[in-house]
C-alpha cells in the first residue's frame, strides 16, 4: 500500500514567505491525484515536501503508513519527474534509463531487463542508442518517465511535466500518462496550473490558493458544486460568469441590470450569482436580461459570445451555426437550476 497522508503540514521559508499552510490531505493507494492552482499557490512546494526536497516547518508526512519526515529523498521509494526532463545529454537513451539502477548497484542483466521493459511500455525500443538532442520533446519526456519507471517506486510525483510541450503534444501526452497510470497502478500525484489538464486526468483534484487548500473532490463535483467563488472561477473554460447583487427575502436576486426569481424564500444578504457559459442562452423573445456582443469567438465545434450585460462582462457558449455579429444586442435567459450563489463578504457557497 502506498497511501500518502499529510497532517497539518506547514512550510515557512527563511524569508518568512509562506509556502503552504495547514495542509491536510490523503491520497489513496493507486489514485491519480492532481494538485492544481495559480502560480505561487503552493502546489510544487507540497510535491517537494513529499519528495523530501523540502523539509516541513511543522506537520507530518506519511507514505504507506510510515512517517517519512526525517527519511532522506533517496530512501523514500518516491520518484519525481520534472518539466525540464533532467536528462544527461552525453548519455544515450539506454544509458539514461539505466543510470538510476547503476547507482543502486543492480546487476547488468537486471538493469537490461528493466530498461527493455520500460522502453517497451513507453515505445522507446527504437531510440535506445540515440542521445537526447536527437529526440523530440515528447520522446525526451518519455525517457524521463522511463527513468522513473525502471525504479518501480511506490509513488510517482509529476511537477508540470508537460508544460514545455506544444498544445497538440500536450493532449497526446495527457492520454499517454493516464494510460500509463492505469497499467502501472502506482500512486500518483500530478502538479499542474492547467485546470483542463487537471479535470481530464485526475481521479481526485486538490485546488490550492495562497498556500491553502480550497477544495478536494472528484472533477465533476468540483465543477458542479464549488465551495467558494475562487474554485468556481478557476474550474471551467471559459470561466463562470458572476453578477454582484442582493438576494431578497422573497427569493429574488437583483442587480443593477436585472432581477430574477431563484428561490421561494431566502435570507436577505448581499451575494454574487454565478452561472456557467453553457447555462446562458440567447433567445428571440424579449427578456429582462439584455446584452450587447463585444466579440464573436469561433473555435470550431462551438462559438464563444462575449457580451456586456450592463457593466458586467459575460461569456456564453452557442452553436457553431449561429449567426451573431459584434455590436448586436440580444436577449438572454438563464438555466435557473444551474445558479451558484456565494456570499459577497467571504465568497463562500450558499445553498438555498
Amino acid at each position: 500500500m502506498a497511501k500518502i497522508v499529510l497532517k497539518n503540514v506547514n512550510k515557512i521559508f527563511n524569508d518568512k514567505a509562506v509556502g503552504v499552510k495547514d495542509i491536510n490531505l490523503a491520497v489513496n493507494d493507486k489514485e491519480f491525484f492532481v494538485l492544481v492552482g495559480p502560480s505561487g499557490c503552493g502546489k510544487s512546494t507540497t510535491l517537494r515536501l513529499i519528495a523530501g526536497l523540502e523539509k516541513p516547518s511543522s506537520g507530518e508526512i506519511y507514505v504507506g503508513g510510515k512517517l517519512i519526515n526525517d527519511i532522506p529523498p533517496g530512501k523514500r521509494d518516491v520518484t519525481m519527474v520534472f518539466q525540464d526532463y533532467a536528462l544527461y545529454p552525453h548519455m544515450t537513451v539506454y544509458e539514461n534509463l539505466a543510470f538510476p539502477l547503476k547507482l543502486r548497484k543492480y546487476k547488468r542483466k537486471e538493469i537490461n531487463d528493466k530498461v527493455q521493459k520500460a522502453a517497451k511500455i513507453l515505445g522507446l525500443e527504437g531510440l535506445l542508442e540515440r542521445k537526447p538532442k536527437a529526440l523530440s520533446g515528447g520522446q525526451r519526456q518519455r525517457v524521463a518517465l522511463g527513468r522513473s519507471i525502471v525504479r518501480n517506486p511506490k509513488v510517482f510525483l509529476f511537477d508540470e511535466p508537460l508544460s514545455n510541450l506544444d498544445a497538440k503534444l500536450r493532449i497526446e501526452m495527457r492520454a499517454e500518462l493516464k494510460q500509463l497510470h492505469q497499467r502501472l497502478k502506482a500512486t500518483t500525484i500530478y502538479v499542474t496550473h492547467d485546470q483542463t489538464e487537471a479535470m481530464t486526468m485526475g481521479d481526485k483534484i486538490c485546488i490550492l490558493n495562497n498556500g491553502k487548500i480550497q477544495q478536494i473532490n472528484d472533477p465533476l463535483s468540483l465543477y458542479n458544486y464549488p465551495v467558494n467563488k475562487f474554485v468556481a472561477s478557476f474550474i471551467g473554460t471559459p470561466s463562470m460568469n458572476f453578477f454582484e447583487g442582493k438576494l431578497e427575502s422573497n427569493g429574488t436576486f437583483g442587480c443593477e441590470d436585472f432581477s430574477i426569481k431563484i428561490a421561494g424564500s431566502a435570507p436577505e444578504v448581499e451575494v454574487i450569482l454565478g452561472i456557467r457559459p453553457e447555462d446562458i442562452y440567447p433567445v428571440k423573445q424579449d427578456t429582462d436580461i439584455r446584452g450587447r456582443i463585444t466579440l464573436v469567438e469561433p473555435i470550431g465545434n462551438e462559438i464563444f459570445l462575449h457580451l456586456d450585460v450592463g457593466k458586467t462582462h459575460v461569456v456564453l457558449r452557442t452553436s457553431p451555426t449561429s449567426d451573431f455579429k459584434t455590436g448586436q444586442a440580444i436577449n438572454l435567459t438563464f438555466e435557473k437550476k444551474k445558479f451558484h450563489l456565494f456570499n459577497k463578504s467571504e465568497g463562500l457557497r450558499i445553498d438555498l
